[in-house]
């Protein structure tokens, strides 16, 4: 009987997760990554993703959003 517990437990942690919400469609796009090639959309799917575009001469909000960034990264 205890292995059939067993089995079951295991069994239930083999659910397949919930697909994440889609909180909407970010349109295609071609980015120049820092090595100089070509950056898009293509490469992201299927990756979870968070992009922020800051002025990288900002001297207001700029640099405290990019240290929070910073920490959402690590």
């Amino acid at each position: 009987m205890r292995v059939v517990g067993l089995a079951l437990i295991l069994l239930a942690g083999c659910q397949q997760p919930k697909p994440l919400p889609v909180y909407g469609q970010v349109p295609e796009f071609e980015l120049t990554s820092q090595s100089g090639s070509a950056f898009t959309r293509k490469d992201l799917d299927g990756k979870i993703w968070v992009a922020d575009f800051i002025y990288t001469t900002c001297t207001g909000p700029c640099p405290l959003m990019s240290s929070k960034m910073r920490r959402v990264q690590a």
